[in-house]
Parts: C-alpha cells; structure tokens; sequence
C-alpha cells in the first residue's frame, strides 16, 4: 500500500480546515497561510501578519470566523479538534501561533515578514524599513529611512550610540558591537551586542537557532529542541534526520486461524491482498445457509495539519468474494459501522459441534504515541448480530489482529467456518 497524504479539508464547525488554509460555509478563502482571507472575502488581519496586510474589508479580526481559531494572545491558538497552524501567522504578537517553541521574527516562517508598521523580520529581529526622514535608531538592525543604509553605515549615524555600555559608531561606518543591541547570531562564539553575555547565555538568544539539526537556545545552552522527535517535519532530536520514527504505512503478515467451528474443509474466500475483512453477507434461518465475505483495504493517512502529525486509520471500498452455500432463509449483509473492520467472531454451535450461527465482532484500529514510540493499536467495538442460532457459543478474536479471510464446508447449508487472522505490523521512516 502507498502512504496517504491527507491534505484534503475537513468541516471544523462551519469552517473547512486544510494544511494550506480554511473555508467557510459561504464557501469563501479563509487561508492560515500568507494569503489571509476571511469569510467576506477581505484579505489580511492586523499589522504583522505575514503578508503585510491590515484587517478585512469589513474591519473585523480573524475571531469574527464562526467556529474558528479560539483564543488570540493568550496562547491559545487552537482548532476546535485541538489542532493548530502550520507555521507563524502574526510576527509581532508575541505568540508562537504554531506551537514549534519559536515566536515572532525568530521563527523561520516570518523571514523578510511584517513585523509591524513598515518593519520586517531579518535575522531573527523585526527591523527593516520605516520610512522614517532619517536613521533614528543605530543598533538596531533596521534602515529606517529606506536609503539603504542600516544603522552605523548610514551618515546619520556619525558618532550615534549604537551599543550598551555608550559603545558609538565609528568613522569608519562599523559599530564596536557587531550586533548593536541584541545579539542577533546565537552560535558564532561572539558577544555580538558587547554586553558581556555570548550566544546563548544571553537571553536575546532564547529559544533561536544556535546550531545545525535544530538545535535552539534554552536554559542558556544550545540544545535541542526536544528530547524526543515528533512528527511534523521538524528534527527535534538534532539526529539530523527529520521524522525518524514516525509511521509511514500498514502491513500485514503471519497469518493464523480461528476455528474451525463445526465441520473442516472445503472452500477459502481469502480477502485480496491489503485487505482485511469488514463484514459479511448470506443466508440464515434456524441455521446458517450462505455466506459472503465483504473486504476491504484497510490504510493509514498522514494529516500534516497537526504539529504532531495524527495517523487515522481508514477503510477502502468494499470487495466481496463468493457467495457459498445454499439460497433458502433470508438474506442478510452485516458491516462493521464507520471504519471498523472485524477482529473475531462468535460461533454457535450445536453439542455435536454442528455450526448453526455466526456474528462477527468489529474493532477500530488507530496509529497512536505510546510514550517515545509508535504502536498500532486495536479496541473492540459493536458486534453484530447472530446469523442463524445454536445452542452454545464459542468465542474468539484475533489478539491484536484482525479477520482477513474465511474458509470452510459448505453446499445447501453452511456446516463449517474457519476465519484467518492477519497481524498489522507498523512502518515506520
């Protein structure tokens, strides 16, 4: 089976959520990415949203989106379903909208960004142009008149404080701190503002790059980011490869059997490959008469619209094999509801060990984090209805698998089934 990428949107109470942006019920672009269009068809929000924009057409904020983000500067920049935006919206805010530990102008997301009313993010800081008549500020990183000249190499500058400590520019055009007042490289070994705190042990460092595979200020020391890799495209335990670990699709293997419950032998209705059992069809009265195996493919997609990517577990199309037995009793077609799949039966059988029913017990499966690993893992569910009847019942499941195939005896009635379990084993990057 390939991997799935699921990128397609999802309804989020009256708005549909994807990885590159959102739509309301009219139907209208409401995109989390550099676009920004709100549910009237205005573009932007506030000043500092990454395409410079200001609010939409109407005046209103992004929270006037039925069902949208909740929360603003507090931190809480959440879906409905928990989820939250792939990348830095606002770069002036001081919230980490997309919850990668990194805010603002330090986030990658928000290079050559706005940060504010003519100010955009360049290395790390929010500088850039102002359009102010002369350069104001001569530490700063910024070029506030817009001539192209930043801080102590503009002429206005001649002899400004441009560092702590009363540090001046000098007649050469440079300033004793490289960095004026913040040091703005983090991992060069230099005090780049000359307040006598390098790299990370200043806290303008604080959580910005300080070295290769992810590696971040925290605490004072340049470390990674997390101790554990997540997966969302980011290398959080500075291996320097991205997503080690996290699953990339479903197999199956090492086949066994359940029963045989009542006489042994005759036909096998193994599902195609890659898929398992969600049900089955037939016949019954007293006794059960005919089956059918219903199958279908069962698929793993990957939702990058998460910060830890989520793994839903989904069924394909139906596939039914061949019907077997006999055409008296009354039809019936019994499936495991949603995305259930079958993981064990029920039989009923006489004392004599003749078959006379069968019901079929669903489960789900889900992908999800036990700890620092990855595990599929299989809950039960509904079992459905008692096809045909018996006196006593024998109960089986596969242990952690699921049911991918049935054979046994049957010609006007059924007098035997066995069911193959397959165990699903977990791929991973």
């Amino acid at each position: 089976m390939s991997r799935v990428l699921l990128i397609s949107a999802v309804l989020l109470s009256g708005c549909v959520a994807g990885r590159s942006g959102v739509q309301d019920s009219d139907g209208n672009s409401v995109r989390i990415d550099a676009s920004h269009r709100w549910r009237d068809g205005g573009g932007g929000g506030p000043n500092g949203r990454r395409d410079g924009s200001t609010t939409d057409r109407d005046g209103a904020l992004p929270g006037d989106l039925d069902g949208g983000w909740t929360g603003w500067p507090d931190g809480s920049w959440t879906w409905p379903d928990g989820s939250r935006p792939t990348s830095e919206i606002f770069c002036n805010d001081g919230v980490d909208e997309d919850g990668d530990g990194v805010t603002d102008c330090m986030d990658p997301d928000c290079d050559n960004a706005p940060c504010g009313a003519g100010l955009f993010c360049s290395d790390m800081v929010c500088g850039g142009c102002r359009n102010e008549p002369s350069e104001t500020s001569c530490g700063d990183g910024a070029d506030e008149d817009c001539d192209g000249l930043v801080d102590c190499a503009d002429p206005d500058c001649g002899g400004a404080v441009c560092g702590p400590g009363g540090a001046t520019c000098t007649a050469s055009g440079t300033c004793p701190c490289p960095s004026g007042f913040t040091e703005r490289i983090c991992g060069d070994g230099n005090d780049d503002d000359c307040d006598g705190l390098v790299d990370c042990a200043d806290a303008d460092c604080d959580g910005r790059s300080c070295g290769e595979s992810g590696m971040v200020c925290r605490a004072g020391e340049c470390t990674c980011s997390e101790s554990i890799e997540f997966c969302n495209d980011r290398d959080e335990d500075c291996d320097g490869v991205v997503d080690d670990g996290c699953p990339s699709d479903l197999s199956f293997c090492c086949p066994t059997t359940l029963g045989p419950f009542g006489s042994a032998g005759g036909f096998t209705e193994a599902c195609p490959s890659g898929t398992v059992l969600m049900g089955m069809a037939g016949r019954a009265s007293g006794s059960l008469v005919a089956v059918q195996p219903i199958c279908a493919e069962l698929f793993m997609t990957v939702d990058l619209r998460v910060p830890e990517n989520a793994y839903p577990v989904f069924r394909g199309s139906p596939v039914l094999g061949t019907m077997r037995g006999g055409t008296s009793g009354t039809a019936f077609d019994d499936r495991c509801p949603g995305e259930d799949v079958v993981i064990g039966v029920r039989a009923g059988v006489t004392d004599l060990g003749i078959l006379t029913g069968i019901a079929l017990q669903c489960g789900t499966v889900t992908v999800m984090r036990t700890g620092i690993s990855w595990a599929r893992v299989i809950t039960p569910t509904v079992q459905l209805p008692m096809r045909g009847g018996g006196i006593s019942t024998s109960t089986a499941d596969c242990e952690g698998g699921v049911v991918s195939g049935i054979s046994g005896s049957a010609s006007s009635g059924v007098a035997g089934l066995a069911f193959t379990c397959s165990r699903i084993d977990l791929q991973t990057l």
